[in-house]
């Protein structure tokens, strides 16, 4: 079987035969499956001997392994606008459950681990600089993550 990539699907191709007359190769699509797929529908799957399933198995994960580091960074540019927005909605008294006050304290914690092995221990993670505004002459903040 062949998987080809064809605009945003994986075509499934498989090997029907050779044509002696016109001295080419047939072959039958067995379906098609959208990229970004982590799953295979039922009735593909059903069609696939387990050699097939496997090798469609390696190239979804290849595929998603590739895309992961671009959804990773989507979500960091998203990060802080999220935490800004959760912030504001607590503090404008908007309640929260018990168990989910517990499950963003413990991704906040996780969080910030990761951004101190990033950028090591006894270093600001955080760094801010005055940057002077050119027309009015007022110092202005910016926030650099590191």
């Amino acid at each position: 079987m062949q998987v080809k990539k064809v605009g945003n699907r994986y075509q499934l191709i498989r090997y029907a035969g050779f044509v002696k007359e016109t001295r080419s190769i047939k072959s039958k699509l067995i379906g098609s499956i959208p990229v970004g797929s982590t799953i295979i529908p039922e009735d593909i799957y059903e069609i696939l001997t387990s050699e097939e399933r496997t090798k469609l198995w390696y190239v979804l994960d290849k595929a998603q392994s590739e895309l992961q580091p671009l959804l990773d960074q989507a979500m960091l540019t998203s990060l802080v606008s999220n935490l800004q927005g959760a912030t504001r909605g607590l503090r404008a008294g908007n309640g929260i459950e018990e168990a989910a006050a517990k499950l963003i304290r413990d991704a906040v914690v996780d969080l910030h681990a990761a951004l101190r092995d990033k950028v090591g221990p006894g270093k600001k993670v955080v760094k801010t600089k005055r940057v002077k505004a050119a027309k009015e002459g007022v110092a202005a903040e910016e926030v650099v993550v590191a």
